[in-house]
């Protein structure tokens, strides 16, 4: 082979060697980016599923809150259904208790009115009497 074809590859492939190493140092700076990249997707998807943990938690706490409201306000309707029967019981026997009441009067002025008569006699007799 001639010197001058022997020379003209070694400068060709000396440029294909610098192209290459160009080209190498290109992807592994490329690759120093990426896994930079790749920290920060890392980073950020971590502190994305941290969030969502706490969005989760922080839902249960709020369902267990209204679950518990509503037990409450459950328990609150039937002891007010509990208190609203016994308030119509105890009207039913103030009723009861209101008329007897009358009758006792009725009852109580009758007798009254007998005692009066009673006296009436008793003073008739006691005239005859003396």
């Amino acid at each position: 082979m001639p010197f001058y074809l022997g020379a003209r590859n070694a400068v060709l492939q000396t440029q294909t060697l610098k192209a290459l190493e160009t080209r190498v140092a290109a992807l592994e700076e490329e690759k120093k980016t990426l896994g930079c990249q790749n920290e920060a997707y890392q980073t950020t998807l971590k502190q994305a599923q941290e969030a969502k943990e706490e969005a989760e938690k922080q839902l249960a706490e709020a369902v267990e809150l209204q679950v518990d409201s509503y037990t409450r306000e459950v328990t609150l309707q039937v002891q007010v259904t509990g208190l609203q029967g016994m308030v119509e019981a105890y009207d039913e026997v103030q009723k009861v208790l209101k008329s007897r009441c009358c009758e006792q009067a009725d009852k109580l002025e009758r007798m009254e009115g007998e005692m009066a008569t009673q006296a009436k006699a008793m003073g008739l007799l006691q005239v005859d009497y003396d």
